[in-house]
């Protein structure tokens, strides 16, 4: 006798929802949109300004080094000031507009994990051990959350 699959678990049941059509077609078209640019940006700098290849190649470099610089520190920075995950939840739903649903959980928990392993490689690579700790903190929470 074998347990047949809820409607949460059942393949395709989450194309079934509307929020999640319209999550999906968002970062669909967020991830479209860049792509574009990342790909036009240096076209139309040829084409319409006359760009040498070493021009592009800077205004590539140029775009990728915000995130490549702000993106860890910021995270760290952002740790260092005490604040309770409860109170974090708690603004997110509030700009949210309702609470979350499973598929959104598991999405932020996975985005966390990989928060979490990116900076542990950082602040290995960079000797930075709150960086690290920080990491190997996230993934402790995570466990515990997923494994009582």
């Amino acid at each position: 006798m074998t347990a047949s699959p809820d409607s949460a678990t059942a393949p395709g049941a989450l194309w079934r929802h509307r929020d999640f059509r319209r999550y999906l077609t968002g970062q669909t078209a967020g991830v479209a949109g860049s792509s574009i640019t990342a790909m036009a940006l240096p076209v139309l700098a040829v084409l319409e300004l006359d760009a040498t290849t070493g021009q592009v190649a800077w205004l590539v470099f140029l775009g990728q080094l915000p995130p490549a610089l702000l993106a860890l520190p910021a995270g760290a920075l952002a740790d260092r000031h005490s604040k309770r995950r409860q109170h974090l939840r708690a603004a997110f739903l509030d700009g949210h507009g309702r609470p979350l649903t499973p598929a959104e959980e598991l999405r932020l928990d996975c985005e966390a994990a990989f928060d979490a392993v990116s900076g542990i490689a950082y602040g290995t690579s960079h000797d930075d051990p709150e960086v690290t700790e920080r990491g190997h903190r996230t993934l402790r929470r995570l466990y515990t959350a997923h494994h009582p």
